[in-house]
């Protein structure tokens, strides 16, 4: 088989003439450099080996360089290396979102003097809400008495959703500085008297994070909601169904690992 480690400096060169950058220009010549190294053929058999060095991302950013280095070969030195297109990309792990420690949390809540403010941060860490869902609850949908709200999901399915005695005073707090209210408002409107929007939220959730040093989307509190639950022992199953996740698949990214203890899910919250 030909020894292809003698076109890397006419690639190089090429992909300097097709203005790549310096960052890439020097990945790539990284990539093939370390193979070449190892002084055996460019193969599908060692290339495969060769990349299993390597962590997912690194493994997939060498394989873009080897692509890279194969369309030169065909294009410029009518070489057939058909073969490393069909190398496939290595399969990211779906990484789990670092939530917050409960003295952030506090921390960003106590950073605020907005009544109004402090309820939503509150009601997204004790509740796990989504930000579509906490836009559209309406005031006929919170039960302070009961504390629990309504959320209304796809399909006019609706859940219960319970959140703990400070969010009820909170939320009760921030509802007497509302007066005139109708079960059709929506809990949470801007000077205007409009609904909320998840835009608007995610840059409040955003500034009030900055408040403390952090940037922080709504989705990493619902995060911080489950990863609190199973750090305290609840489990899969529990806190599958108190994040209401058809999968656990899918709770299983929030929390990153199975627990096995079985208790009353919703009162682990420490918030």
């Amino acid at each position: 088989m030909e020894n292809l480690s003698v076109y890397v400096d006419d690639f190089v060169t090429d992909l300097k003439f097709k203005n790549s950058s310096a960052k890439t220009i020097r990945t790539y010549s990284l990539a093939l450099k370390y193979f070449f190294d190892l002084n055996v053929p460019l193969n599908s058999e060692n290339l495969k080996e060769f990349l299993l060095n390597y962590s997912a991302s690194t493994r997939n950013t060498y394989l873009t360089a080897f692509r890279s280095f194969a369309n030169y070969l065909i294009e410029e030195k009518n070489i057939d290396c058909e073969w490393i297109k069909k190398v496939k990309f290595a399969k990211k792990p779906k990484k789990v979102t670092e939530g917050l420690t409960v003295e952030q949390v506090h921390d960003m809540i106590n950073s605020t003097h907005n009544i109004k403010y402090k309820a939503i941060l509150y009601l997204f860490v004790n509740t796990g809400l989504r930000n579509e869902e906490l836009c559209n609850v309406k005031i006929k949908d919170v039960k302070l008495d009961r504390k629990y709200l309504i959320v209304h999901g796809k399909g006019n399915k609706e859940d219960v959703v319970n959140f703990k005695s400070e969010v009820a005073d909170l939320l009760e707090r921030y509802l007497y500085t509302r007066p005139h209210l109708t079960d059709d408002d929506y809990l949470f409107i801007n000077r205007d008297g409009n609904q909320y929007d998840t835009t608007h939220i995610r840059r409040l959730v955003k500034r009030l994070g900055k408040n403390i040093g952090l940037d922080i989307h709504p989705h990493q509190l619902r995060h911080t909601f489950a990863q609190a639950l199973a750090n305290d022992g609840a489990d899969i199953e529990e806190i599958k169904g108190t994040l209401r996740h058809r999968s656990v698949a899918t709770t299983m990214i929030y929390v990153g690992e199975n627990r096995e203890r079985r208790r009353k899910t919703y009162e682990r919250s420490p918030f």
